[in-house]
């Protein structure tokens, strides 16, 4: 190990050793040899090919040593990290007064990664200054890196900025590298006639190109993932003495970049609202499921779609199929009026 990898990884063992205590979750440790398997993996140096115009966003940075892997393999022109957690803002901040050499150009901000103002407020106070770039390849001067291991919600929004190609993706086909639960990474990644195909699955398929990175190597994580080849690593701690479910939240690494050729949806609206009623009966035939998207939807589509189709359960539908019944739901006569449907989730949202 090189000297100033070895300096690294003691400042950052400390200053886990400092802050780990109180941690609900076990951090993703400072470990070289897992940080270039996950790169390896990755091909960053392909994408990135001129780090000096290379700016990274750290949302909801947390104890994860794979930022600081990041920071050192890439030697980005900035690395922005931002959390409003005390615990860590104060571990990044003692880690960040060290001064070491690799450390130079990070910023850490005390703030919301949730917010939409604070992206804007990194290209104003020129924090970040991404080039646009065509969408038929990874933007080389713009990289996400986040643990989004406590809001699913944050992940549906992405992949619906994907689309809209608003937020970051207005700089053209930002690569995101998401830390998310084990559940999370099960229901994006599951494949057709999968138990945990849902909404979010539909969602990732229609929008993102994606691929599991890395995974904890447990029993039980190698029986979900293995088939998906990721690097399976070894987490310090025992997750099962805290009384938590590993199952539920270990951390996964997962690379989501914009599709180039979406698919042809006639409402984004719409295809929303059917993917999601749909989703509510997943075990269910079409035939019966199909009745949540309102009355006489029954009777509609009983019309619309082939025998083959209606005996489909949603698990076991292609996203194809998911765009055609949107079409039709579309120019269906009857449909309900979704202006009600989200005005009514959105103020569930609000008093919830």
């Amino acid at each position: 190990m090189p000297p100033s990898t070895a300096l690294l990884k003691s400042t950052f063992d400390a200053a886990i050793s400092k802050y780990g205590v109180k941690y609900k979750r076990l951090p993703f440790p400072y470990n070289p040899a897992y940080n270039e398997a996950l790169f390896k993996k990755l091909d960053l140096k392909k994408d990135y090919p001129d780090s000096s115009k290379l700016d990274i966003i750290d949302a909801y940075a947390g104890l994860n040593g794979f930022t600081m892997g990041l920071q050192e393999y890439l030697k980005p022109r900035k690395h922005v990290l931002m959390t409003e957690v005390s615990t860590h803002h104060k571990f990044w901040q003692e880690l960040l007064d060290q001064k070491l050499p690799c450390t130079e150009n990070m910023e850490l901000l005390k703030e919301d990664s949730y917010k939409w103002e604070t992206y804007t407020d990194l290209e104003e106070k020129k924090l970040i200054s991404p080039e646009i770039q065509p969408r038929d390849k990874v933007n080389s001067t713009l990289l996400f890196h986040g643990c989004l291991t406590h809001d699913e919600g944050f992940l549906v929004q992405m992949l619906t900025c994907m689309q809209n190609q608003n937020w970051i993706f207005k700089y053209g086909s930002t690569r995101l590298l998401l830390w998310v639960k084990s559940s999370t990474a099960s229901k994006l990644l599951a494949e057709i006639g999968s138990r945990k195909r849902r909404t979010i699955t539909i969602q990732r398929e229609a929008y993102s190109n994606s691929r599991l990175i890395g995974a904890p190597d447990t029993p039980e994580m190698r029986e979900l993932f293995e088939h998906l080849d990721p690097f399976f690593y070894k987490l310090e701690g025992d997750l099962k003495s805290s009384g938590r479910n590993p199952l539920k939240w270990e951390p996964c690494l997962v690379e989501l970049t914009p599709r180039k050729d979406l698919p042809d949806i006639i409402d984004m609206q719409e295809f929303d609202y059917v993917i999601g009623k749909l989703n509510m009966m997943a075990s269910t035939n079409l035939s019966n499921s199909v009745a949540l998207l309102g009355a006489g939807a029954k009777e509609y589509f009983q019309d619309k779609l082939s025998p083959e189709v209606l005996k489909l359960t949603s698990s076991e539908l292609p996203l194809e199929e998911y765009v055609k019944i949107t079409e039709e739901f579309h120019y269906w006569p009857f449909k309900p009026d979704l202006r009600y449907e989200f005005a009514e989730k959105s103020l569930d949202d609000f008093y919830s």
